[in-house]
């Protein structure tokens, strides 16, 4: 066991992140690791173990793929938009056209990566999403059941309601 008292600041940290994967990132003031571990963005700020109740870690995990598919398909569409941008150029702005901006096959690669990399982010928010929907109680699984009958209800009856004039 590590005692936090007797570390500097840079040796405590450099235990929590790793300790948590290394692969946090910032949200809204707060350092967050994939497994749910959180610390404050201001070094002398508070760590926080993983929650213990599942549906809290759940959440906070949900947040972190969120942020990291957000992250994915932003890299995905920023080389998209060079790389087309770039031969759009080169095809009307030049004399004597030059060849492509890079090689065409690794471009295409490097879009299919990114491409792979977004559906990865996105098949493991969707895994983080059921997860979290199958560790509900069935009380609130009910009530959540209950207010989505009585949401659909409610809109039919607007619907009806509306189509009546005069």
């Amino acid at each position: 066991m590590f005692d936090f008292d007797r570390m500097t600041v840079t040796q405590r940290i450099g235990y929590f992140d790793s300790k948590h994967g290394n692969d946090c990132i910032p949200i809204g003031g707060w350092l967050i690791f994939s497994d749910g571990a959180m610390r404050d963005i201001d070094p002398l700020g508070p760590f926080m173990e993983p929650p213990f109740d599942r549906q809290e870690r759940l959440r906070i995990q949900i947040t972190y793929q969120e942020e990291m598919l957000r992250r994915a398909i932003d890299r995905f569409e920023e080389y998209k938009r060079i790389v087309v941008n770039e031969a759009k150029n080169n095809l009307t702005e030049q004399v004597v056209t030059p060849p492509p901006p890079c090689d065409e096959r690794l471009a295409v690669n490097n879009l299919k990566r990114f491409k792979a990399n977004v559906w990865l982010m996105k098949r493991r928010l969707d895994e983080l999403k059921q997860e979290l929907d199958a560790s509900k109680p069935p009380v609130r699984a009910l009530r959540e059941a209950t207010a989505f009958v009585n949401k659909e209800k409610n809109a039919k009856f607007l619907e009806a309601v509306n189509k009546i004039e005069v």
